[in-house]
């Protein structure tokens, strides 16, 4: 017999409290009106004017709405797949050890400062609040009396060695760059705490409070030596209980978290699909071996058809399908040859033959609908044979040109293949090959000229890692002056869309990035999840590091 719970979920939001300083008198910083499952608020905009800034305030108070009953199964146990291959940030658990960006599992175990919506917004998480104070200074407020799941407390002492930690690990492959920035950490109580930085990258800081960089370790474990791989010490909602190299691992709930009673799994064991393997994924879910994938392909999702399993699929802003370049010789060093190039894609037939014309053009970094994308740059590079031929020969290449690219298995290659044909048309040659080892071969050795793939990055890092001078995926270390000023600019704001200057400096990163046609723009990739709707209720979905949605195991029970 399956015994069944009544759980009871606010049916209102709490909001985020967030000052945010402009940088100029007459440009008001608007906060979001973040939304979150913790209670309700009204919600009280304050402005204060003075003779250079114009702050605004959010300020929140509490008001009691009505409670959703929800049934489940409080034994229950959600199975989620992934390939839990060593050495990789799904099976690395150690904040300052991880190889890549840290990934949801890091989250349940450690829990975040603040935790990202799909819509841009941020909820409280062991914070209750956070603020921009100014473009160099964070201030933060945890809430009280939240453990670790070794019994120490969680305090603001706690999180200040936690992120020094984590930035003098040097780790540039999980942590972004802006982590070197922070000058000092001060703690005002056990519960208060101000971050200043040597430079304006508050705004896009504030977003690593939700992600792996600000990720808070016990000191007690640390110091003590523990391992934090094998026994990581966090104050998430589950802890480990098991884990087999490409096999399995548990996760269980914690009884000490600090917001327990909203967790209504039991437990979580994400369960190993060789992601070498699509079928696999495909087969389990099928089969009924796991509940739920999460970024599956669109022949996954096709294979899917006709199951009972549900499938979300939508174009995504984090999913660029795009040539990375090396424009530091020619003939890609010349602006009208990567113009030329950009005009020679049909980008419409594109994406119906890779994804069934479920995704869009790339005019820039973000989608139409998206207030970031500058609506003056839709249908900048529309395809254009004629225009095409016309400036490589301009550029000096009559006869055309060839080009070289490096591939991944997948839609990397097949995208590849549709630009083949289609450059041929105006002349170029593109000589495609398969890549082994992409990150030596590609972006350290620079065996080819391109890469075309589906790159995963969100908000800033789409420019900052490929295209501002310090990051490897920056290939050739391109260097413009002008896009390295209007980055620093949106370094220092929230990347909000209700901030008029945020916007406006986004309108001006794409026309520039696209005027130099600083990439070869192609399309907006698709990001698919599947799940199983007989057993699992409250499916609702968080951003990971690269903006694609992951089943929320927050939110998500198993259905009685």
């Amino acid at each position: 017999m399956r015994v069944h719970s009544v759980h009871r979920r606010p049916g209102s939001v709490r909001r985020l409290g967030v000052a945010l300083l402009a940088v100029t008198a007459l440009a008001a910083a608007c906060g979001g009106d973040d939304g979150g499952e913790e209670e309700a608020a009204d919600t009280t905009v304050t402005t204060e004017v003075t003779e250079t800034t114009v702050v605004t305030e959010v300020v929140t108070e509490p008001t009691v709405e009505a409670e959703e009953e929800v049934a489940f199964d409080p034994e229950g146990e959600l199975r989620i797949g992934l390939g839990l291959v060593s050495n990789t940030s799904a099976t690395v658990l150690d904040p300052i050890a991880l190889p890549s960006p840290a990934t949801p599992i890091q989250y349940l175990l450690y829990d975040t400062l603040l935790r990202a919506q799909m819509n841009g917004s941020f909820e409280p998480g062991l914070a209750s609040a956070a603020e921009v104070v100014d473009p160099s200074t964070i201030s933060i407020e945890l809430n009280e009396g939240i453990l670790f799941s070794d019994g120490t407390p969680l305090d603001a002492e706690a999180v200040k060695f936690s992120i020094e930690r984590n930035k003098n690990s040097g780790n540039t492959g999980a942590f972004a760059a802006e982590m070197q920035a922070i000058q000092d950490i001060v703690v005002e109580s056990p519960t208060s705490l101000t971050i200043t930085f040597s430079s304006p990258v508050a705004g896009v800081f504030f977003t690593l409070l939700s992600r792996g960089e600000t990720l808070i370790v016990s000191p007690t474990a640390v110091q003590s030596g523990v391992d934090l791989n094998a026994t990581p010490i966090g104050a998430g909602p589950f802890v480990l209980e098991s884990f087999t190299p490409e096999g399995s691992m548990r996760l269980v709930k914690n009884p000490d978290y600090f917001q327990a009673d909203d967790i209504r799994l039991a437990a979580v064991e994400y369960v190993h699909t060789n992601p070498q393997d699509p079928q696999a994924v495909v087969n389990a879910l099928s089969s009924g071996a796991i509940d739920a994938a999460d970024i599956l392909s669109e022949d996954q999702v096709a294979a899917l058809a006709g199951t009972d399993l549900e499938t979300q699929v939508e174009a995504s802003n984090s999913t660029l399908l795009w040539g990375q370049i090396c424009k530091a010789n020619p003939p890609l060093s010349d602006v009208r040859v990567r113009q030329a190039l950009n005009f020679g894609i049909d980008r419409d037939a594109m994406n119906e033959l890779l994804f069934q014309g479920r995704s869009e053009p790339q005019w820039g970094f973000w989608r139409q609908d998206h207030p970031f994308h500058n609506p003056e740059m839709t249908d900048f590079f529309a395809h254009d044979p004629e225009k095409a031929r016309a400036l490589l020969a301009e550029a000096g290449y009559p006869d055309g040109i060839r080009v070289t690219t490096f591939v991944s298995p997948g839609v990397s290659q097949r995208g590849a293949e549709i630009l083949q044909q289609q450059w041929a048309e105006i002349g170029v040659e593109l000589d495609i090959a398969v890549a082994t080892n992409i990150v030596q071969e590609f972006f350290v050795d620079k065996q080819r000229e391109m890469y075309f793939f589906p790159l995963g990055r969100s908000g800033l890092d789409k420019v900052t890692r490929n295209l501002v001078p310090g990051s490897i995926g920056n290939v050739c270390e391109w260097n413009d002056p002008e896009l390295n000023a209007i980055v620093d600019q949106l370094r220092a704001l929230p990347q909000s869309a209700d901030n008029p200057e945020t916007v406006e400096l986004w309108h001006q990163l794409e026309e520039l990035a696209l005027t130099e046609a600083m990439n070869i723009f192609g399309v907006f990739g698709t990001v698919a999840n599947a799940w199983n709707p007989e057993r699992i209720g409250g499916a609702e979905f968080i951003p990971n590091f690269q903006g694609a949605p992951n089943l929320d195991v927050r939110d998500a029970y198993i259905v009685p």
